[in-house]
């Protein structure tokens, strides 16, 4: 998971913040909600 991935590239102390951003006025589907989980992870990929 990306927890692993700095302690894979050596690092010896890590700390990972989550962050759930929970929105009810809109009606999504899942498959949206997965798109975006996976585009955010995508982009956080390019500031390691």
């Amino acid at each position: 998971m990306i927890h692993e991935l700095p302690f894979d590239k050596g690092l010896s102390r890590v700390c990972t913040n989550i962050r759930i951003d929970d929105r009810r006025d809109k009606s999504r589907k899942m498959n949206d909600k997965l798109t975006s989980v996976q585009k955010h992870l995508e982009n956080s990929g390019e500031n390691l």
